[in-house]
């Protein structure tokens, strides 16, 4: 009966023992559960980034809590393959997306404290748009989404006026490196906003937008080309003005076009009379303008130039004519895309359209530029050079010039040139419509001095650069403009 008693007693108590410690297991059970539960919050939603820069993704976890032996993820949303990953302590390279493949980095400084930054270098444009990250221990995992904004800023336009068009002036305005595609409007000096003629935009070779936009002009006035970055409120607005000589000499051509129409209405044989009357009489009109223009530059020449300059003149003339004529070829794989070098390398063409041609270090990917295959560094020498329409640079480019992006012709890009519609002095006359620019080009090196005179006008323009490396001849040539080098 006692050892009954004692083994109930025994059982009694041994019941509440096991109780007590299932309780307290459960308990602790619960307090790890409580313990491991955690937020991942990043410290920005929407990240602005600029295309070459880099962006930062800040991720932290609440309640504050070490992540130093957790699995750490970043990925692209319907993507199997990470944009960086960090586990068992460490950084893991494989599943990696390939365009980021070297561009990630993880800073860790504060991960005891449950914090990390992912710093993505270089962006691009594909590296636009949402991205998620997670913190996974051994008993709980969360998530959260962040959005990246690429954006850059283009390059100044280039703005110009190509040719007449529907008795107008048509204006043209380029330019390249936009992110996302910009918005583009015309505007008058009043600030009305102005309907183009063409627009269009593409991609170049590096996901950024090329946009080129033209517009007719039918009077004098000043045009602005708007081309902004809506996400950033930046944009660049340069300037064109129309001159009363220029408009009036499109008019007139207008009023021709618009009596040869009528006279074709009324008969073809009319037509056909008329036509060969006024080139019997242009013929007359071209050589008493051809004679007056004469007349009219020898006595502007000797109102506007003192005796020493039309000395110095005449004594490079006389002192490079001298000098044997090089017989230099054009560098197809310098010339940008748009650019068509003949086989044997004597002319070059602006196409306006882009060739089949493969990128390289020594291309111009936005100049419309092309160097000479040969360049010197040393000695005297002379080219001739004949070119079809006034929109055309020419000069030289030091071996180390810049050849990629927007080039300013001076000393900052390594491009000494000067541009034909621009230069007072070699500026053409209306004749040139159908008469090319012959041009003298005379490089010294041992002084770093290139002279360019105009044989239509004897005009001269004087480059002084800095002789300390080699240099090329350089030719820039905007749409439907030819440049050929004399032999």
């Amino acid at each position: 009966m006692i050892t009954m008693l004692a083994r109930w007693t025994y059982l009694r108590v041994k019941g509440r023992v096991d109780h007590v410690l299932y309780l307290l297991f459960l308990f602790l059970m619960l307090q790890m559960s409580v313990t491991e539960r955690f937020e991942v919050i990043p410290t920005e939603a929407t990240i602005m980034a600029t295309v070459g820069k880099r962006a930062a993704l800040s991720f932290n976890l609440t309640p504050e809590l070490s992540a130093e032996n957790m699995e750490i993820g970043i990925f692209r949303p319907g993507s199997s393959f990470f944009v960086h990953l960090y586990r068992g302590g460490r950084d893991e390279n494989d599943g990696q997306i390939q365009e980021y493949q070297g561009r990630t980095e993880l800073l860790k400084h504060d991960i005891m404290k449950g914090k990390v930054i992912l710093i993505i270098h270089d962006i691009i444009p594909t590296d636009d748009g949402p991205y998620r990250c997670y913190f996974q221990s051994e008993s709980y995992h969360d998530e959260t989404d962040v959005n990246i904004i690429v954006t850059a800023v283009g390059s100044d336009p280039l703005l110009w006026v190509e040719d007449y068009f529907n008795d107008g002036i048509k204006a043209i305005c380029e330019s390249d490196g936009w992110y996302p595609r910009p918005e583009v409007m015309w505007r008058d000096s009043n600030g009305n906003p102005l309907q183009p003629l063409q627009e269009e935009s593409r991609l170049n070779s590096k996901g950024l937008f090329n946009v080129q936009t033209s517009i007719t002009v039918y009077s004098n006035t000043t045009v602005f080309c708007s081309i902004r970055n809506a996400l950033l409120n930046e944009g660049r607005a340069p300037s064109l003005q129309i001159s009363d000589t220029l408009y009036e000499r499109v008019n007139r051509y207008g009023v021709s076009r618009a009596i040869i129409i009528i006279s074709f209405l009324v008969s073809f044989g009319a037509v056909l009379i008329s036509i060969l009357i006024l080139v019997e009489r242009k013929m007359r009109q071209t050589k008493v303008k051809q004679k007056a223009k004469k007349e009219t530059l020898i006595k502007e020449y000797g109102e506007s130039h003192t005796f020493n300059e039309m000395q110095k003149t005449f004594d490079i003339l006389k002192q490079f004519l001298q000098v044997t004529k090089e017989n230099i070829t054009l560098d197809p794989e310098s010339a940008h895309p748009f650019l068509n070098v003949s086989g044997d390398g004597k002319t070059v063409e602006n196409v306006s359209k882009e060739q089949d041609v493969a990128d390289n270090d020594n291309r111009f990917d936005f100049c419309r530029g092309v160097l000479s295959t040969q360049s010197y560094q040393s000695g005297k020498h002379r080219i001739d050079v004949e070119a079809e329409s006034e929109i055309c640079s020419v000069g030289i480019a030091k071996k180390s010039a810049t050849r990629k992006g927007v080039i300013h012709l001076d000393a900052d890009n390594g491009v000494y040139a000067i541009r034909l519609w621009e230069n007072h002095k070699l500026k053409v006359s209306s004749q040139k419509e159908t008469s090319p620019i012959i041009l003298k080009i005379f490089l010294d090196c041992s002084i770093g001095h290139l002279a360019i005179v105009s044989l239509d006008s004897l005009e001269r323009a004087d480059i002084e650069y800095n002789p300390d490396e080699e240099v090329f001849f350089f030719f820039e040539v905007f749409r439907d403009g030819i440049i050929k080098i004399l032999s």
